[in-house]
């Protein structure tokens, strides 16, 4: 990594009223993108959007004796 490269990204996590990160910053952390975000996604279409498919597959898992998660 160059040092304007480091500088930046130091700047972007110390900056803002307190030093914690600039407040407006709109922009999302890897873990929100790629875990967080997905994880969310699931849960309420496994909990509001698909229930009786969720259900059905979870009914068929436990004939088949095949692990998941659900």
């Amino acid at each position: 990594m160059s040092e304007s490269t480091a500088e930046i990204l130091r700047r972007q996590c110390t900056s803002g009223p307190h030093g914690l990160g600039d407040p407006d910053d709109l922009s999302l952390r890897k873990v929100e993108k790629d875990v967080l975000i997905p994880k969310k996604m699931r849960d309420i279409a496994r909990t509001q959007k698909c229930v009786q498919e969720v259900a059905e597959f979870s009914e068929c898992c436990k004939r088949t004796n095949f692990p998941h998660g659900g």
